[in-house]
């Protein structure tokens, strides 16, 4: 579809920072991308959101 949707996100505005659950809103998809929707999601890893770097 061609419409702007709202949706529920968790989100991690920085590095290490807890995710927070947010209302978004997602716009239509552009070209080459698709859109999709998520009913159930049972396993979620969080590893890409912890730095890897030790600055």
């Amino acid at each position: 579809t061609s419409t702007v949707i709202k949706c529920r996100a968790a989100v991690a505005w920085e590095p290490n920072a807890p995710l927070v659950i947010e209302e978004i809103e997602v716009g239509p998809p552009q070209e080459g991308e698709i859109r999709i929707k998520l009913c159930v999601n049972l396993l979620t890893s969080v590893h890409s959101l912890e730095s890897e770097s030790k600055n």
